[in-house]
């Protein structure tokens, strides 16, 4: 019977990790897509505009939704296990309540407090563009709650394809508004505002997807929780990761303004930091965080699975999960790393105008280093928090935003704006190694040195140094863009190769990837 059940659970986190990585691996994409056009309409000016409001956008969002999902997936999961079945109805209603009436209040803040918002972060003209998308606070708010209810029930279809479409709406409105504005010869604050307008329509658009979705019947009545318990019960879960997040939001909204200060401070123009800081955000951010698509379908995955093996108090199957979740984001972290800060020029001149890649290339360069952190800092962050242990995070976020604003402030008055990114990358490793020592310490697992970190840094090292002068030799005789993709062809399959010879994964470790059974078959031929 133990046997069937695990693999029942098995299954079930191997789908939902298969559904949110394609859904994650499109949605970045898209985004990505999103980018150059709009870099090519806007420049690094309205970039500068677009990605400030955008900035301050997402710290309302996160002090409004960002423990949502997580606790309702949480708690839903455990009432699920315990076959308490109206108190899932009774949890989910008490919070699309509670949040809906969040996203009120922030949608309204913003809209009569965008002046005030701007000057704040010392880029006054990007008013127009958070007023434009203050309205997305109450529609995110819904769909948090409705995400977190299908996740809790560990059926990722839904926040795959609300994603998608948000993304794609996104991209279709964006694009579609800027244009209009070049065209009636807008201002680039302007045209900002009708840019980040189309994220307002896609997320209005999310919004209808998710509430199509039928929730799961509950016939029972038998409530054990009270509204009020309820309300406590999603509080006393979200609250930790909500701060958690906060931290993390306001650094980065305490950085933007950080960032044109001190490039302010040391010669620059309010114009000069504005098109450097857009050039930033601009190209740099987005392929950072394209290899996140990989890593948070663990993340989001494994929190639901581990709360409901630690409800049927079967703890070896939790703190399997927790290793091989580990060395999972590293597996991926590492190769995306060392590749794209090798490659970086040539990756960002595959998509972006050469001039504009050349400026940005430095920075994706080092900041593609902080792609281990941050793959370790989301996994492990899901971890603490799946095992209760919800304030732990807090204060590793904490101490890693601090360093990050010290480092940020010396290093911008010394480097410019490289010293961003390099301030990034001490973020994350801060905030990872912390996470990992309250995990070793309080819940008793960790990455095997070995095995789960020197194996696959090793592998990525190989793979990138072979793509860095694979790309070397054939860009003399090949287009830069076709060089480039053989070289990143050629890395990978360098990777997989080194994967196998090294014998990086196991059995336990495949349970984690999508095709994990083929991986698996491979494996156990090799040992033959």
């Amino acid at each position: 019977m133990i046997k069937i059940n695990l693999k029942i659970k098995n299954k079930s986190l191997t789908n939902g990790v298969l559904v949110l990585l394609i859904s994650n691996l499109v949605v970045k994409i898209i985004g990505v897509l999103f980018k150059i056009p709009l870099v090519n309409i806007m420049g690094d000016d309205g970039m500068g505009y677009f990605n400030s409001a955008y900035t301050v956008y997402t710290f309302f969002y996160t002090v409004s939704t960002s423990g949502l999902p997580v606790a309702l997936s949480i708690l839903i999961a455990k009432c699920d296990t315990g076959k308490r079945y109206a108190d899932k109805a009774r949890v989910y209603k008490v919070a699309l309540v509670f949040f809906v009436a969040l996203g009120l209040v922030f949608t309204l803040f913003m809209s009569l407090g965008s002046k005030m918002l701007g000057d704040m972060i010392g880029n006054s003209k990007a008013s127009s563009a958070i007023l434009a998308i203050a309205p997305v606070m109450l529609f995110i708010c819904v769909i948090s709650a409705r995400r977190g209810y299908f996740q809790g029930h560990q059926n990722m279809m839904p926040t795959a394809l609300s994603q998608l479409i948000e993304a794609v709406g996104k991209l279709c409105f964006g694009i579609m508004f800027s244009l209009y504005a070049v065209r009636m010869g807008y201002s680039y604050p302007i045209i900002a505002a009708f840019a980040i307008l189309g994220i307002t329509l896609s997320e209005a658009l999310c919004m209808l997807c998710l509430m199509l979705f039928p929730k799961a019947r509950e016939r029972s009545k038998e409530y054990t929780i009270t509204d009020l318990d309820a309300l406590k019960s999603i509080i006393k879960t979200a609250l930790p990761i909500t701060l958690s997040s906060v931290v993390l939001s306001l650094t980065s909204l305490a950085d933007l303004g950080l960032v044109m200060n001190r490039l302010v401070d040391i010669g620059y123009t309010e114009q000069e930091a504005n098109a450097l800081f857009g050039n930033y955000t601009g190209l740099a951010v987005p392929l950072f965080n394209l290899p996140a698509s990989l890593i948070t379908p663990i993340a989001l995955s494994i929190v639901p699975y581990i709360a409901s093996a630690l409800a049927q108090k079967d703890a070896a199957l939790g703190l399997n999960t927790l290793k091989s979740s580990l060395k999972s984001s590293l597996i991926i972290a590492f190769p995306c790393a060392f590749g794209m800060s090798a490659l970086s020029e040539p990756i960002l001149s595959l998509i972006f105008d050469d001039a504009q890649a050349s400026r940005a290339a430095m920075n994706l360069s080092v900041l593609a280093i902080g792609i281990i952190g941050l793959a370790l800092t989301s996994v492990s962050a899901a971890i603490l928090q799946a095992y209760g242990r919800t304030y732990l995070p807090i204060v590793s976020v904490c101490i890693g935003c601090a360093v990050k604003l010290v480092a940020g402030y010396i290093l911008i008055g010394e480097l410019g704006i490289i010293g961003t990114p390099i301030s990034t990358v001490i973020c994350y490793s801060t905030t990872a190694l912390f996470n990992l020592v309250w995990i070793y310490k309080r819940i008793g697992g960790g990455i095997a040195l070995w095995d789960g970190c020197v194996k696959p840094m090793v592998c990525a090292l190989v793979c990138a140094v072979v793509g860095y002068f694979s790309y070397g030799a054939m860009a003399t005789k090949l287009p830069v863009g076709l060089s480039c993709i053989l070289a990143i062809a050629l890395a990978g399959v360098v990777y997989v190769v080194m994967a196998l010879i090294t014998r990086l994964m196991n059995s336990e470790d495949t349970k984690v990837f999508p095709g994990g059974k083929y991986i698996d078959r491979i494996i156990l031929k090799l040992k033959r």
